[in-house]
């Protein structure tokens, strides 16, 4: 989805208590951290991109409430 829909370069390591997902474009890079109970995200943005933190956060927020309502509300 996220590598597709906004270029992102993304790895994937399954560890035993805590998941983590580094990504990488031109001008981007972060990392996920997944666990039971706990996403923690960390994103570093380019000088040029830094203008559009608002707007790249609020992409972030959205796409999570997308992926994480529905899920929370089915329990």
């Amino acid at each position: 989805m996220a590598e597709q829909e906004f270029g992102l370069r993304c790895v994937y390591h399954e560890g035993a208590t805590v998941d983590e997902v580094f990504f990488t474009r031109s001008g981007v890079k972060g990392r996920l951290l997944a666990t039971h109970d706990t996403l923690e995200i960390t994103v570093q943005l380019s000088v040029l991109l830094r203008s559009f933190k608002s707007t790249v956060e609020s992409e972030i927020l959205k796409n999570l409430d997308a992926l994480l309502v529905p899920t929370l509300t089915k329990k």
